[in-house]
């Protein structure tokens, strides 16, 4: 890669499975956000995702106690998520794998558009999709295990998973 200096600048690309677990991290992250809206909500997006609306239409949001805590914490992890991608190019999961997203052409920062927008809320729409949701919740992270280690969402936003220089927990060269 080059720099606006013309420096090389050289990238280790993201391990196979630092990747797979930085993943692994940002889903559970994103489960234990939706968890206190229970069950049934759990079961009715389960069903959407099948191509069915009645467990949908079953739902009272006077009956779920939690659903204002479930909300304000999905709220929250998207802020927190959309913040960390935005200006470090990490999320949760690559933070504490020691990863980084980067532009696939310069490796600069790919911001918000590139990485939060099209890598993190397209995927999001794109797996809220019956049955497609479904093939792309399973078929993208496998991608990981492409030579170029890039999934669908790093094609689509032109951006790769590089390791971080610095690890992130105990603040030395890896």
């Amino acid at each position: 890669m080059i720099d606006s200096n013309f420096n090389e600048i050289e990238f280790t690309l993201g391990g196979k499975i630092e990747r797979f677990a930085a993943y692994i991290i940002d889903s559970l992250v994103a489960f234990l956000a939706i968890l206190p809206l229970g069950i049934p909500f759990l079961l009715a997006i389960n069903d959407f995702s099948n191509g069915s609306i009645e467990s949908i239409n079953a739902i009272s949001i006077e009956s779920n106690s939690n659903f204002t805590l479930g909300v304000f914490l999905i709220i929250i992890q998207f802020l927190i998520q959309g913040y960390l991608i935005t200006t470090r190019g990490q999320s949760i999961g690559k933070i504490i794998m020691s990863l980084r997203i980067v532009n696939a052409v310069d490796g600069t920062n790919p911001g918000f558009f590139k990485a939060f927008l099209v890598r993190f809320i397209l995927t999001q729409i794109i797996t809220s999709i019956p049955t497609i949701g479904a093939l792309y919740f399973i078929i993208d992270p496998l991608f990981i295990f492409r030579n170029d280690r890039r999934c669908i969402h790093d094609l689509m936003a032109k951006t790769i998973v590089v390791d971080s220089k610095l690890h992130s927990v105990i603040k030395k060269e890896k």
